[in-house]
């Protein structure tokens, strides 16, 4: 997939909120409201289920960080084929281009505290000898998947360099 192809969490959004293709111009399209981790995405007016309370009708929920449709599914979040029954198959593509964008990709940046916390948190791994070393060497490698992922290598790299530099600095030759 190459980088035009990929979406933004706001250009989900937008994209839900705005394109007359999903819309279909009749008022049934979707309606998109982001809430910390996840996107809840809700019918219109028209399908509201009461009518005195007049709230639109919840459709779904799609977590920010989705790698894939079948999580959806997996949840019954997403019920593809009453989608697609009432016209809404390019809402399907939309969250399926989504789900595969990368994370670092999606504009759902961390803050500066949430990455002070990775790094910590990965200083921790490199210092914690009380699991056996394959154990150990997952944690790390999951640990370096997941930065990866939020575009944090140089942070893990720089994180490995000041424990590789503390270990020295101790007398300890080996990492």
């Amino acid at each position: 997939m190459n980088a035009n192809s990929y979406i933004t969490t706001d250009e989900l959004i937008y994209t839900i909120n705005h394109s007359q293709e999903i819309d279909r111009g009749d008022e049934m399209g979707p309606t998109a409201i982001k809430r910390g981790k996840y996107i809840y995405v809700y019918r219109t007016w028209q399908d509201a289920r009461d009518e005195e309370e007049r709230k639109p009708m919840w459709q779904m929920m799609i977590p920010v960080n989705i790698k894939s449709l079948s999580e959806l599914y997996e949840r019954e979040d997403l019920d593809a084929d009453d989608l697609e029954s009432k016209g809404f198959w390019p809402l399907i593509e939309l969250i399926s281009k989504y789900a595969h964008t990368p994370l670092v990709f999606r504009g759902t940046a961390l803050s500066d505290n949430d990455k002070e916390e990775l790094r910590h948190r990965l200083m921790g791994y490199f210092k914690d000898h009380s699991f056996g070393e394959d154990y150990r060497n997952g944690r790390l490698d999951a640990m370096y998947g997941v930065m990866c992922q939020l575009g944090m290598e140089d942070d893990y790299d720089t994180t490995k360099g000041s424990y590789k530099a503390m270990k020295i600095k101790a007398g300890v030759e080996s990492v």
